[in-house]
């Protein structure tokens, strides 16, 4: 018996959904990443044509392999916040993932260290502790520097 087509008009059709993307650089799961190429990953139905969406326009159009899974290579992405959407359609109706929102944060971090002591040298001759102060700029919370 042939396997029941999952093309549009099939009613049982599963809504896509975007599982995750490569590589989420720095803090895990936070959807802040320093790569500007990502790779998306998602489920949905079976050999499923599934349309990938970002910023709310279609920019390609992805085939689920037969386990439903299905990835997505960007283009180069600008600074920013970005979101994905996944749609694909079954008896004339679109469904849609949930929108995963990306941002995209190239610029490293700076931090400043203040002069150490009068002379800028740490040796033998400080008398007692000696304070580390400093700042950063282009951190996000949580970001170990």
């Amino acid at each position: 018996m042939p396997k029941p087509s999952t093309s549009p008009g099939n009613s049982k059709g599963k809504a896509p959904a975007i599982t995750g993307f490569s590589a989420d650089t720095g803090i895990l799961g936070d959807n802040i990443t320093s790569d500007q190429t990502l790779t998306l990953f998602g489920t949905s139905s079976p050999d499923d044509l599934v349309t990938i969406v970002l910023d709310g326009v279609e920019v390609d159009t992805v085939t689920a392999d037969t386990d439903g899974n299905w990835r997505y290579e960007t283009p180069t992405l600008d600074e920013g916040p970005h979101v994905f959407e996944a749609t694909s359609i079954h008896a004339n109706r679109m469904l849609i993932s949930d929108p995963v929102t990306i941002e995209i944060d190239s610029t490293a971090p700076v931090v400043t260290v203040d002069a150490l002591t009068g002379d800028n040298i740490l040796d033998d001759s400080e008398d007692g502790a000696v304070r580390l102060s400093g700042g950063t700029s282009g951190v996000e919370d949580g970001q170990v520097v």
